[in-house]
């Protein structure tokens, strides 16, 4: 390079390295933040991973709730719930009514003929009308009740709920005016439920399948007396315990879609006596 020419690209390459030192002394600094910042976001994702195969293991262990109960004049019901669901075997035992999170629709399946109907579970009572025979059912649904205390059976604690005084007398109006007898009026009342409900649509499942006051985890016993005296029990529970049942909670495959009708009735008499009061 000429002579003349060098001082002129001395002072350029000495302006250059100026502003290049500032540009390394603000860039230099961006891959340690970026090199940092992803070691981060490994060790991150290693801990949630480790946390939810922690938790998702520790769901499959856990010991749900299995009970056997006689509602008066259906049956038979084997129950089971946990937080993966609830699922009722129904008392001609090909049947069964399945529930699975989020908990707002509800499986009724024929097992023998491997139909299924799925139901809104705010429409799940009004579907079951004809065939659980809520007719009866439905006046003693609308009994106001009022949790009074709680109490532990056989290592079990339950609920204790009674008839709420405040509303009764709008419910006792409704009773009268309607045709029911008086044996199928509520006058008084002993209820009792699970305290513990790790499936937060058992309780309105339950309720609507048995026709029973509307309560947030699965009745254990009710009986009540009519304006006449009479004594009338309408649910006992037979035997509960703890036990894992998530192999429960699962569609079985290879259901075909039918109507509610298709499912409960089948062409079967003896369904349809059960399913009868």
């Amino acid at each position: 390079m000429p002579n003349k020419y060098m001082q002129y690209f001395v002072l350029f390459q000495n302006w250059l390295l100026e502003r290049c030192s500032l540009i390394r002394t603000i860039a230099f600094p961006v891959p340690l933040f970026l090199l940092f910042s992803a070691s981060l976001s490994v060790l991150l994702s290693a801990f949630f991973i480790d946390y939810n195969s922690e938790a998702i293991a520790a769901v499959k262990n856990e010991l749900g709730w299995s009970l056997t109960q006689n509602r008066k004049h259906l049956g038979l019901y084997k129950v089971s719930m946990a937080r993966s669901g609830v699922h009722v075997e129904m008392p001609n035992q090909s049947i069964i009514v399945l529930c699975l999170p989020p908990g707002k629709t509800v499986s009724i399946i024929n097992i023998a003929s491997k139909r299924i109907c799925q139901l809104p579970l705010d429409n799940f009572e009004g579907q079951m009308v004809r065939h659980l025979a809520f007719g009866k059912g439905k006046l003693m649904s609308d009994v106001p009740i009022l949790k009074t205390g709680q109490f532990i059976q056989k290592n079990i604690k339950a609920d204790r709920y009674e008839i709420d005084n405040q509303r009764y007398k709008k419910y006792l109006a409704q009773a009268k005016e309607s045709s029911f007898e008086p044996s199928l009026i509520t006058e008084k009342l002993r209820l009792s439920a699970l305290t513990d409900s790790p499936f937060s649509a058992a309780g309105a499942l339950m309720t609507k399948l048995y026709g029973l006051p509307k309560l947030a985890t699965i009745p254990l016993e009710m009986d009540y007396k009519d304006p006449d005296g009479g004594s009338h029990l309408v649910l006992d529970t037979l035997s509960i315990s703890r036990k894992n049942v998530d192999r429960l909670m699962i569609l079985p495959a290879g259901l075909k879609k039918a109507t509610i009708d298709e499912v409960l009735l089948d062409g079967n008499e003896s369904a349809v006596d059960i399913l009868k009061y």
